[in-house]
């Protein structure tokens, strides 16, 4: 009878750890049967390469990475400095207290009236800050 194991015997210990893993791993294949196959994963780098291999095997783009909003930043040289991120908006709102700044509100959107948290300066003393 012929055993797997003998017929390993005499190869490089890499490639018996190549080949133990690539019978542990799932293939893109196996992912299109059983959509548990992806727990088995060990590594998040692998489990993208698998992604993008299910994805080509069905014909499908990878999908783009959503766009953060854009910061702005205090150009004020005494302030810390701040920067409003529109994903978590300003619950402050010196220039309107009790009237909060909501999460999700684009910098454009704000009023002309509104001003930085920490200093007090002007909405028209921020800049866009790099990403």
């Amino acid at each position: 009878m012929f055993c797997h194991e003998n017929a390993m015997a005499g190869r490089p210990r890499a490639f018996l750890d190549w080949t133990r893993t690539r019978r542990e791993s799932p293939s893109p294949r196996d992912l299109l049967r059983d959509p548990t196959a992806m727990d088995r994963l060990a590594s998040p780098v692998l489990s993208r390469r698998l992604l993008l291999g299910v994805l080509a095997a069905l014909g499908l783009p990878w999908p783009a990475r959503a766009d953060s909003p854009q910061r702005w930043v205090c150009t004020n040289n005494d302030c810390e400095p701040y920067i409003y991120d529109p994903r978590l908006g300003d619950a402050d709102n010196i220039a309107q207290p009790g009237h909060p700044i909501a999460p999700g509100t684009p910098f454009e959107a704000l009023p002309d009236t509104w001003k930085c948290p920490l200093c007090a300066t002007p909405k028209s003393w921020f800049r866009p800050t790099r990403r």
